[in-house]
């Protein structure tokens, strides 16, 4: 199912509401404390738009929660809007999710791109590889080591399960990184053995 939604933080709040219905207020809460500094929402306002936005495309609906009678004699109060997701919304999710988890080809092109600037000079090429090794190294020291006893016991949770997942994912990605670095740098010492080469012929 296509849509138009572009901002990551459409798809985290489609995320929450999947996980749980919640009004606004609650919405903006959780994704503070789910996504933190990795998601830029400055105001409530980014949440409402995202909501307006979700709507409209029919991922999610809402519903107003009915007055509590127990309430009657106290001051009148907006009633709460808690919005659920549709069907179309948990497909669109997950498909996204799919989307994310796979290279980005676009990302990949301009990458190349840009690296072709260079190509020219095996120096300043092999320099960028350098470079990408040390980032990658740096990542992969980061990477928490994986406890699979909870999992082997049956009693891992639920959070630690997907986080052991998404680390694993990193790791293995991170592994044919490497594993690209050394093939590019066996592939630049070739190229500079046969322009030592032709240059000697001449």
């Amino acid at each position: 199912m296509k849509t138009s939604l572009r901002s990551p933080v459409n798809y985290a709040v489609l995320g929450l509401v999947i996980e749980k219905p919640s009004y606004g207020y609650e919405l903006l809460q959780r994704l503070r404390a789910r996504y933190g500094e990795l998601l830029e929402v400055n105001s409530p306002s980014h949440v409402y738009a995202a909501l307006d936005r979700l709507q409209r495309e029919r991922l999610i609906v809402h519903n107003t929660e009915a007055a509590d009678p127990a309430e009657d004699e106290r001051p009148v109060r907006q009633p709460k809007v808690t919005y659920r997701a549709t069907a179309d919304g948990a497909v669109v999710y997950r498909q996204w999710l799919a989307e994310r988890l796979r290279d980005d080809e676009e990302r990949i092109e301009l990458l190349g791109r840009l690296i072709a600037v260079g190509a020219r000079d095996l120096g300043a090429l092999g320099d960028l590889i350098d470079r990408y090794d040390a980032e990658c190294v740096s990542v992969s020291q980061r990477i928490p080591l994986v406890d699979r006893s909870a999992a082997q016991a049956g009693v891992e949770p639920e959070r630690e399960f997907v986080q052991r997942l998404v680390a694993e994912e990193r790791r293995f990605v991170l592994e044919a990184q490497l594993r690209w670095i050394d093939y590019a740098r066996e592939e630049l010492r070739d190229r500079a053995a046969h322009r030592d080469g032709s240059a000697g012929g001449r």
